[in-house]
């Protein structure tokens, strides 16, 4: 049992005190009574009013009287104030009034505290929530404004004269298409059907392998009176249009390509009308000639035009990439930051060392290793996560039944001894079936789904305590050459960590063992003390039983004189129990026992 100690009271008081006044959430202590006793800074700030003036009042009465209608709030309707007559822990969301008189939003938790198990007041803790129902109602605004645009768009895209089509995957699957492009088609089902199968009679035409070009190339095609022949009323003769279209890629959120959008307008009528004209003006060849001309240099145009929009189209994906590089040098300097303050929130480097796993999986690896070599050379997996409690189960289970062979000539065997970084893009099967110890084995890391990973060595001043493993599996993601300096970043700080965390512990047992030695030598000159004031016999024993068995740290001792010529011995002082004492007064020599055999032998026996 700890000593009572007057100063470490203090101490912990001022602690408390500290505590409390710097907390962001504002804290009332109400007394039996409920009248206020005690307010930190943080709900001086939200209620407007300093503690000298709630001081010894009911709560209820100064910040919570009225509600926001302006109707009084009884005292006996408050849920806050029902905590303590109830005894029962209250939460809940109320509207408290500010010391200028306006209404705001708040979040409370008001908890009875005892003492020697009787409730003696209320702890109030309470949150403005105001700045949450704005952002909450921001979002509500913007939720709206996008569901306007959309609808606008759906108009547009509905009542929009041109033919607009959107299909997705490789097979080219309609995905919606408006209504003009219906109507161009009759009622044929197109919706949820492969274009291939829905226009059969394009075939051979050469639209499909166009849509297969941009789907895979991405690049955009742009047609100008292209010649179709399409069954447009289904009677099984195809009719022959023409139309101006552009078909360009459509990416999803990560700039991927997953679907081809078609725009098109029927020009039919005017290049029909063009035919016409040129066949009546073949005697113009003047005119002709000029036409041919324009259309050569509409070509140039075009060709111009195509070499800008290749040219665009490179810039964008550049800048498309460098964005990319951009936000991934962002997110790990935040997973640095993060990892800091995890490394540095504990002592305990196996609980941060697992925090700090948890911090690196899913953002940059599926699964995390952490292992450290032993004292007895065995390799023991200090922290293991992965986002799926499941998965993380089995990976402890595989672990346990396979440990980590200290000889292996890869992985982490392999980083401890060399002080080296590993780092696999691929893992091939190959590779897993040679790092198995059996047919089993080979099926559990199968199932765990490894497919490229990093390991680092955790060093101090090249001394390898540990090695940190990355690895890339069910996200089909891998690593590549360039994350290799950060993840050797964080391990270095990560053994900083660990590092830290050993001295501390190192110095907390040095002082506990000093501690102890100051204790037994202060026992040790009150018994040499004893002895040197000891007369009688029983003064000698009295100071060897007392003061030797607190110097030595014994629960109990005897002392016992060896009569030589009763060839006994004789208990003269003793701390075992009564009948203990009774039963071994006196007892012979050859009785046997520790006491016989330190006589007989004339030393020590422990």
């Amino acid at each position: 049992m700890i000593p009572f100690d007057p100063e470490s009271s203090v101490d912990l008081k001022r602690h408390v005190e500290t505590i409390f006044a710097n907390a962001t959430l504002a804290l009332f202590i109400m007394d039996e009574k409920q009248h206020c006793v005690y307010i930190n800074g943080a709900a001086e700030l939200m209620t407007g009013f300093f503690f000298e003036e709630l001081r010894g009042r009911t709560l209820h009465d100064v910040i919570h009287h009225t509600k926001p209608d302006g109707s009084p709030y009884p005292l006996e309707e408050c849920p806050i104030d029902q905590a303590f007559p109830k005894n029962l822990r209250e939460q809940g969301e109320e509207v408290f009034v500010h010391r200028d008189g306006h209404f705001y939003p708040v979040s409370f938790t008001a908890s009875p505290f005892y003492e020697e198990g009787r409730a003696v007041g209320t702890i109030i803790e309470v949150r403005d929530t105001t700045e949450e129902r704005r952002a909450t109602a921001e979002r509500e605004r913007l939720i709206r404004e996008l569901e306007l645009g959309r609808v606008r768009l759906q108009q547009v895209f509905t009542h929009a004269p041109a033919f607009i089509a959107v299909t997705r995957g490789t097979d080219h699957t309609f995905e919606m298409v408006n209504p003009a492009y219906q109507r161009m088609l009759t009622d044929r089902e197109l919706v949820g059907r492969k274009m291939r199968e829905a226009l059969p009679e394009l075939e051979g035409q050469g639209l499909f392998e166009m849509r297969d070009r941009v789907y895979t190339d991405g690049e955009t095609v742009i047609q100008n009176e292209a010649r179709i022949l399409a069954d447009l009323d289904q009677d099984g003769t195809p009719e022959e249009i023409f139309v101006n279209s552009v078909t360009q890629p459509l990416r999803d959120v990560d700039g991927e390509i997953d679907g081809v959008m078609t725009f098109a307008i029927d020009v039919s009528d005017q290049v029909r009308s063009r035919q016409l004209v040129e066949e009546q003006a073949t005697e113009l060849e003047a005119q002709t000639a000029e036409l041919q001309n324009q259309a050569r240099r509409m070509e140039e145009v075009g060709e111009r035009l195509e070499e800008t929009n290749r040219e665009l189209k490179v810039r964008a994906e550049e800048a498309e990439a460098a964005e990319r590089a951009a936000a991934a040098a962002a997110e790990r300097l935040q997973v640095l930051a993060d990892a800091g303050a995890v490394l540095g929130s504990s002592l305990d480097f196996a609980s941060t060392l697992q925090e700090l796993s948890k911090l690196i999986v899913p953002r940059l690896a599926d699964w995390c290793f952490v292992e450290m070599p032993a004292a007895d050379g065995s390799i023991v997996p200090v922290a293991v996560f992965h986002s799926d409690p499941k998965m993380l189960e089995f990976a402890w289970d595989a672990l346990r039944r396979y440990p980590v062979d200290p000889m292996a000539s890869v992985g982490t065997p392999e980083v401890i001894r060399t002080g080296q970084p590993s780092w696999l893009p691929d893992m091939p099967d190959e590779l897993l079936r040679s790092a198995a110890k059996d047919e089993e084995h080979y099926r559990l890391l199968k199932m765990a789904g490894f497919r490229s990973h990093i390991s680092v060595p955790l060093a101090i001043r090249e001394r390898v305590i540990g090695v940190l493993s990355l690895v890339m599996a069910d996200s089909g993601r891998s690593f590549t050459a360039g994350e290799l300096p950060f993840v050797q970043e964080l391990a270095r700080r990560a053994a900083l960590g660990v590092e830290n965390s050993r001295l501390f512990e190192a110095e907390r047992l040095a002082c506990e063992a000093a501690e102890r030695s100051g204790r037994r030598a202060g026992r040790l000159a009150s018994l040499a003390t004893a002895l040197n004031e000891a007369i009688t016999e029983e003064d000698v024993a009295i100071a060897c039983i007392d003061h030797g068995a607190a110097a030595m740290g014994a629960d109990s001792g005897s002392l016992a004189l060896f009569r030589a010529a009763e060839n006994e011995f004789e208990i003269v002082r003793s701390s075992y129990q009564e009948s203990a004492r009774r039963r071994w007064q006196r007892f012979p020599l050859d009785a046997g026992g520790p006491l016989s055999l330190a006589v007989s032998l004339g030393e020590p026996v422990l």
